[in-house]
């Protein structure tokens, strides 16, 4: 099976109304980036109000923005938590690599990406690095359900 590392798997919305009829997997093109932008490979996203809103289209005049029988951008999704892949040339504090948080409501409706995909892109001031304790690689462990009995 040959992998075109320029697709990408995503939930697709197809058009308004309720998250089981308009929501599909499907495959979308990988965001590019540009200079003051970092492309994210997104490990985890959240479903939010707005991401519904988008979703059922309401209220209605949502759409004249949106797009009016389907959304101009097919991906929902505005709360992500992942790793940068890349970025672009003026971003001076953010690198490939980092862990990386945050919200892309700010620009959601206009965004060129949503977060229920494998990557987002985002303007670079809009995700935060990660704080160590809520990164995957350090976790808590209950001393009385590590200790052997």
């Amino acid at each position: 099976m040959t992998v075109n590392p320029l697709i990408m798997q995503a939930i697709i919305q197809h058009g308004y109304g309720k998250p089981e009829r308009v929501l599909r997997p499907g495959e979308a093109e990988v965001p590019t980036i540009g200079a003051g932008d970092v492309l994210v490979r997104v490990r985890a996203a959240s479903v939010n109000t707005p991401d519904w809103a988008t979703v059922a289209g309401v209220p209605y005049i949502l759409r004249l923005s949106a797009g009016l029988r389907r959304p101009k951008r097919p991906v929902r999704g505005s709360d992500i938590a992942g790793v940068v892949e890349a970025v672009g040339r003026q971003v001076t504090d953010l690198a490939p690599g980092d862990e990386v948080l945050g919200s892309l409501w700010g620009s959601a409706i206009g965004s060129r990406a949503g977060a229920f995909a494998q990557y987002t892109v985002a303007p670079a001031s809009q995700p935060s690095t990660e704080p160590r304790a809520a990164s995957g690689r350090w976790r808590s462990r209950s001393p009385s359900r590590s200790a052997p009995r």
